[in-house]
């Protein structure tokens, strides 16, 4: 009885290991299906995070061509364009039309004054925040002595807006005539 029960034994614990294998394959496929979700996730997310930096380069990369062309643009006010205001007045417009960004141009002359500025000067959300006056005799002297562009810090001013300014030196004949001014 010995053997007939040890064999009955045998097939008891057999029997309870095969009604364990299929709920055990079946914990393995909901934990293969959850490993493959997590990890279609996680490849998800790295692929987000570096579309993210691809886009973001662009636009820096967009942002650093629309400065610099502006700077162009700016520095290619000479002194027939700020000879007269009309004249400034006319090339100043149609850099502003152009979606470039720009808010407001002055010139200075060589001497350090305001000659011209359109839109006037008169309109104060463009042009002084209360704190900072605009144009900047340090950032202008700064251009002059450099004969390099300079850009101001961006400083809130009226309605929670932003403003800052590029200081584009303009040559005549080797030396600088004067300073353009873009009001962002």
């Amino acid at each position: 009885m010995d053997a007939v029960s040890s064999r009955t034994d045998n097939r008891a614990t057999v029997g309870k290991w095969l009604w364990l294998l299929p709920r055990a394959a079946f914990l393995l496929f909901v934990a293969g299906v959850g490993a493959l979700l997590w990890l279609s996730h996680q490849t998800d997310l790295e692929e987000q995070k570096a579309t993210l930096i691809s886009d973001m380069l662009w636009l820096e990369q967009n942002v650093r061509f629309q400065l610099v062309r502006n700077e162009e643009l700016l520095g290619q006010i000479g002194l027939e364009q700020a000879d007269t205001f009309r004249v400034f007045e006319s090339h100043a417009r149609a850099l502003l039309a152009n979606s470039t960004g720009l808010r407001q141009i002055l010139w200075i002359d060589d001497s350090g004054t305001m000659k011209h500025s359109s839109p006037s000067v008169t309109s104060g959300e463009l042009v002084e925040d209360g704190r900072h006056a605009v144009p900047s005799q340090l950032y202008s002297q700064l251009t002059h002595a450099t004969g390099r562009p300079t850009y101001s810090p961006a400083r809130t001013i009226a309605k929670s807006n932003w403003q800052f300014e590029v200081y584009v030196p303009v040559f005549h004949e080797g030396t600088t005539a004067g300073v353009a001014v873009g009001v962002y």
